[in-house]
């Protein structure tokens, strides 16, 4: 999503600006009287802790929050969603940028480097706190999941993965046979809408 995308431009731009900031003040003395705040010699060591603490709680509890729900939309398990292409939470990039900040966290302590230490703590408690509200919107509405189904028909279909069409098409029927024994309903449209994309693809392709 473009939101996830300027936090990590964002997050580029501020804390190389912080550790040239905190490299000015530890080399050279002209610039030791533009401290952005003062700091006792604990500060660093609770930032430290606490950009570890963020960045494994928020980790394990998204993981936690997707591999424990069971229900299902139109045939796809909530957690094989979010491993589409279109996705709008990619959990390995997530994983990836978070220990890559935790990384940089220790040599920022090992420097002693407070400004930036804090930029980063402040970037990695936004990148995943916006991640995780994206994550629970697609949780909890349907028409986020049918338009992220819609987005993985059309791209399958741009790079000819008919292999993947074809599951898609065995999945989506299989819940609509499902479906017609019981009472709720409610995903039907959305079912028929996606098979009717991908009807429409193929006849455009041919």
């Amino acid at each position: 999503m473009k939101l996830i995308k300027s936090i990590k431009i964002f997050s580029y731009i501020l804390i190389p600006l912080l550790l040239i900031y905190d490299i000015s003040i530890a080399f050279f003395t002209n610039f030791r009287c533009f401290y952005i705040f003062a700091v006792d010699g604990n500060y660093i060591y609770y930032v430290f802790s606490a950009i570890i603490t963020v960045g494994v709680l928020g980790i394990t509890l998204m993981s936690i929050a997707l591999n424990s729900i069971s229900r299902e939309y139109i045939g796809f398990e909530i957690k094989s969603l979010i491993e589409f292409n279109s996705s709008p939470v990619d959990m390995l990039s997530l994983i990836k940028h978070v220990f890559m900040a935790m990384s940089l966290s220790v040599g920022l302590l090992f420097l002693g480097f407070p400004n930036a230490s804090t930029a980063v703590l402040f970037c990695i408690i936004v990148y995943i706190g916006v991640n995780s509200y994206i994550l629970w919107l697609f949780i909890i509405k349907d028409t986020e999941k049918e338009k992220l189904i819609l987005l993985e028909i059309e791209f399958c279909l741009i790079h000819d993965e008919y292999q993947q069409i074809s599951l898609f098409i065995q999945r989506i029927s299989c819940y609509i046979c499902d479906q017609t024994d019981k009472r709720s309903k409610e995903s039907l449209p959305s079912a028929f809408k996606c098979l009717e994309e991908i009807e429409k693809g193929i006849s455009n392709e041919s």
